[in-house]
């Protein structure tokens, strides 16, 4: 999936739900400074940015199977990246930090991103890999703690379409009940035929 796709189906997404989203200029910032993608408005009042990733899934190059590892490392590199594009934008955390994954790959799903966030892969409550101790894991629990609110939308790229939806609320994010406002807008509609997931908090 392209990442003009994923832009394309977040902001109608976010269209659909009453919001008002703009891109940024990145024109504006010097030139080794990025910013995310963008300024989320309701009523020409700003709610919150969001950033959108498309992590690709990519098998091993020597055993040509994907590994936990490698996708969980990813998805690490790909948060600490949004993190430094959200504080570029606003370095005082004024306003709701949204980190929007999209993936059309199967193999690439919430669940991988659950693992994500708790460092672990774990199933049932036992855990089979336990990652902690991973450097990829120690330099980013602070990106995890920042972002106020993870989203992670399953997608069938060639229907152009969202068919399932997480969201991940940080329980201890200083926007909470600002954060909890966005993610009960954002749930999806009965007519839009998604899949929405038990939302979940994460600390």
């Amino acid at each position: 999936m392209t990442e003009s796709l994923a832009l394309e189906l977040v902001e109608r997404y976010l269209k659909n739900h009453k919001y008002d989203p703009k891109r940024i200029d990145t024109k504006k910032l010097q030139s080794s400074r990025k910013a995310p993608d963008f300024e989320v408005n309701e009523n020409d009042v700003l709610k919150f940015y969001c950033e959108i990733k498309t992590p690709a899934l990519k098998p091993s190059a020597q055993t040509r199977i994907f590994h936990w590892t490698t996708i969980i490392s990813k998805l690490r590199d790909l948060i600490h990246k949004a993190v430094k594009q959200f504080k570029n934008q606003d370095p005082n955390h004024l306003k709701p930090w949204v980190l929007i994954f999209t993936s059309d790959h199967f193999q690439l799903n919430w669940s991988n991103f659950v693992h994500c966030l708790q460092g672990a892969v774990a199933y049932n409550s036992q855990i089979i890999k336990d990652l902690s101790n991973q450097r990829f894991i120690v330099d980013t629990q602070d990106d995890i703690k920042t972002i106020d609110l993870f989203v992670w939308c399953q997608v069938n790229a060639q229907a152009k379409r969202i068919y399932q939806m997480v969201h991940f609320v940080n329980g201890n994010s200083d926007l909470l009940e600002k954060t909890k406002a966005i993610s009960g807008k954002l749930i999806p509609y009965a007519s839009e035929s998604i899949m929405n997931k038990s939302s979940r908090k994460y600390t």
